[in-house]
């Protein structure tokens, strides 16, 4: 009786420690998928700021380019108001 009950108390002491094994095994392959998701999500992160900033500075272009034309037509316009007015006089 007392060897069954000592093969016992050694099997689950063995059980236990495996447990223990695979418990810190998994929890290692936790924190690294966690490390590459945290990463992917930085890279992801960065990757849609530098397309808006890419984006931002295409519209600030095409908006500083329309206010050129604009005072240049403006400018253009006042030119050809004035030589009429002088060309009617």
């Amino acid at each position: 009786m007392f060897e069954i009950a000592l093969q016992y108390a050694r099997l689950q002491a063995r059980v236990f420690v495996r447990c223990r094994a695979r418990e810190a095994e998994l929890e290692k392959q936790f924190q690294s998928d966690l490390a590459c998701t945290e990463a992917d999500y930085l890279r992801k992160t960065q990757d849609m700021l530098s397309e808006f900033n890419r984006a931002q500075q295409l519209l600030k272009d095409k908006i500083t380019k329309q206010q050129n034309m604009y005072v240049s037509q403006s400018y253009k316009a006042a030119v050809f108001k004035l030589l009429n007015i002088s060309l009617c006089w």
